[in-house]
């Protein structure tokens, strides 16, 4: 039971900072308080009675991208990096493609990481069967669709930042023209693009708007030229707001918004 909570704990720590998948801003330094409880927990642990357990954690990550991408991949290395402060010993990889996942997974299962955190939904094909090879590692799936056994999944409400997205650009736009680039196109990001374009609708509805969305997914998460590209293609379209939803090729898109002045 003690290890079942430490691993819990551990998770919830790196689910709270998942949920910042956006750009680094002031407020978002101050962290929310249930992330500070949960540090506290932590504290507590490597304190007290759950010192042990907590210590002897083994957790890896498995990333689709940079961990210094300052989105999506750097958001979840910095979870796994309070599961660290709490007391276990971490590792991870960062590039890993889609076909590369199984290995890497295997890797540290083989090395007896209780605990192996695959970060893109694009790896769960290529893990599940993993997973039913080494039944005393818990692997966690980020956005997945699959829970059996070991293996489980857990999922962003990417509709719902897409639809703050929507607002914010609807709101803030002075051309009544907007845009979303996303990057490859899995589930996470199509539901994404699709609360983007309902914010923009409830902004309409809501002030008697007619803002207009332009939303184009790159297929790609790390292509950060095609990515600008696509930006600049929207922004030359009219659009004055540009919101990314592409993990390392957002920088792309952000460059095109500082460029083109938007």
């Amino acid at each position: 039971m003690k290890k079942l909570t430490a691993l819990m704990l551990a998770a919830a720590m790196s689910m709270t900072a998942l949920t910042a998948c956006g750009s680094k801003t002031e407020e978002s330094a101050a962290a929310p308080a249930s992330t500070e409880a949960a540090k506290e927990e932590g504290g507590k642990a490597a304190e007290g009675g759950e010192a042990k357990e907590t210590s002897g954690l083994k957790v890896a990550a498995i990333f689709g991208g940079a961990i210094n991408d300052g989105n999506w991949n750097e958001t979840q290395y910095n979870g796994l990096k309070s599961i660290e402060e709490a007391g276990a010993e971490i590792a991870y990889m960062e590039n890993i493609s889609d076909t590369d996942a199984a290995e890497a997974a295997r890797t540290y299962a083989s090395e007896g990481f209780n605990l192996v955190y695959l970060t893109t939904n694009s790896y769960q094909d290529y893990c599940t069967p993993v997973a039913k090879d080494f039944p005393d590692t818990t692997f966690v799936q980020i956005n997945g669709t699959i829970v059996d056994g070991n293996f489980i999944s857990v999922r962003i409400a990417d509709e719902e930042q897409g639809f703050l997205q929507g607002v914010a650009a609807a709101l803030l736009s002075e051309t009544g023209k907007v845009g979303f680039v996303g990057g490859q196109e899995i589930n996470p990001i199509k539901l994404g693009s699709s609360g983007f374009q309902q914010g923009v609708d409830y902004v309409n509805s809501t002030y008697g708007l007619n803002v207009e969305a332009t939303r184009i997914n790159t297929g790609s998460f790390t292509d950060v030229n095609q990515a600008k590209e696509t930006a600049i293609s929207i922004i030359e379209g009219g659009a004055d707001v540009i919101s990314p939803m592409a993990n390392d090729a957002s920088v792309g898109i952000m460059e095109a918004g500082e460029e083109k002045g938007v």
